[in-house]
């Protein structure tokens, strides 16, 4: 989840620890539940995944 998106309690968690996106990953769970992660994914990539039956899902590093 990006820190644009947070709701208002975790985004207030991130405030009190003064933390920030630091890097983005993308977590790629195909049809038959198999999983990775993808550090760098660029819109063919992603266009291709989903269009194959993948769900994305974006993860966030966060760093103070």
């Amino acid at each position: 989840m990006s820190t644009l998106s947070m709701s208002k309690a975790d985004q207030a968690i991130c405030d009190e620890f003064n933390l920030y996106e630091y890097g983005i990953s993308h977590l790629v769970t195909m049809p038959n539940n198999y999983k990775f992660i993808i550090g760098d994914l660029s819109y063919e990539e992603f266009e291709k995944l989903e269009n194959s039956g993948a769900k994305i899902e974006l993860l966030t590093e966060l760093g103070g």
